[in-house]
């Protein structure tokens, strides 16, 4: 991180006249560049290894979710119902 002086990370990157070799300085950044790359080769590398679901399996996995989702919609509703029932009782 630069400091309050404006100093660069690196601290091999002085001139031998006290300010910054900016030529030398570009490891750094080439460096960054190379990390990206292999960041994002290894992410397509991941990507290959994942087994996607078939069709079938997609389509019964979505019908369970949508199913239990009314389930614990209607128990709320019941659940809220009863609450608000009970209450304009004793209010």
């Amino acid at each position: 991180m630069p400091d309050a002086a404006g100093d660069l990370p690196c601290g091999c990157c002085k001139a031998s006249d006290g300010g910054i070799d900016r030529e030398h300085h570009k490891h750094i950044r080439s460096g960054m560049k190379e990390k990206i790359m292999a960041f994002f080769t290894d992410v397509v590398k991941e990507m290959n290894k994942v087994t996607w679901p078939k069709k079938d399996d997609l389509r019964d996995s979505t019908v369970i979710v949508l199913v239990v989702c009314l389930i614990v919609a209607a128990f709320v509703y019941v659940v809220d119902a009863a609450v608000s029932g009970l209450l304009r009782l004793f209010l």
